[in-house]
């Protein structure tokens, strides 16, 4: 029986948080696809980016602020505005910038330096960049549902996983080959290596 009212109030509160967002959607006036881009970089992607770094406290990512860019997400992606080329444009621009101004010259001044160092980098960046790829990815899902399968191009997870194999792994995977290799050495002649990575 508490199965049951358990399984009656998860859709309920799912429709809740839905028409919360849609009664928050106001379709009046003309959109300014730049501006509302510029919002959501600063209510989103930077908190997100500034988490994921370290900088910034995580208790900073609240649902409201991801309310709030889903709802600009969801305003710029539906009638009348329908600016879902714009959308997975500047989704694929962010992950890329993310990835090549903040990942890669991270992973490049450890390089050179002990393999394990190397391993727990990219370990961490590729955590991180998973997290980001997820969160960018259900503030756009409408662009999944809608954009990807009418204009036969990649789903937004498929887009940042290319760009990560793209930028950092096919710039590291000589080094990180070679720090692989190393470890597996050092485990031949009876050292102990950490196996998580």
């Amino acid at each position: 029986r508490l199965k049951e009212r358990i399984a009656y109030l998860i859709p309920r509160q799912k429709l809740l948080i839905m028409s919360s967002i849609m009664a928050n959607v106001n379709y009046e006036g003309p959109l300014q696809f730049d501006d509302e881009w510029r919002l959501i970089q600063t209510e989103l992607i930077d908190v997100l980016v500034g988490v994921l770094d370290g900088t910034l406290d995580p208790k900073q990512m609240t649902i409201g602020i991801y309310t709030s860019a889903y709802t600009k997400c969801f305003k710029l992606s539906t009638p009348p505005h329908n600016l879902t080329h714009e959308l997975y444009r500047k989704h694929g621009q962010t992950i890329e910038n993310y990835l090549v101004q903040t990942v890669l010259p991270a992973l490049r001044a450890i390089n050179g330096r002990d393999g394990p160092i190397l391993l727990r980098e990219l370990q961490r960046r590729w955590k991180n960049h998973k997290a980001m790829n997820r969160w960018l990815q259900k503030c756009l899902s409408n662009l999944d549902r809608f954009h990807c399968k009418h204009n036969d191009v990649p789903l937004l997870e498929d887009v940042g996983m290319t760009l990560f194999k793209r930028h950092i792994y096919d710039e590291i995977k000589v080094d990180t080959t070679s720090a692989i290799l190393s470890l597996i050495n050092q485990e031949r002649e009876g050292e102990i290596i950490d196996k998580t990575l």
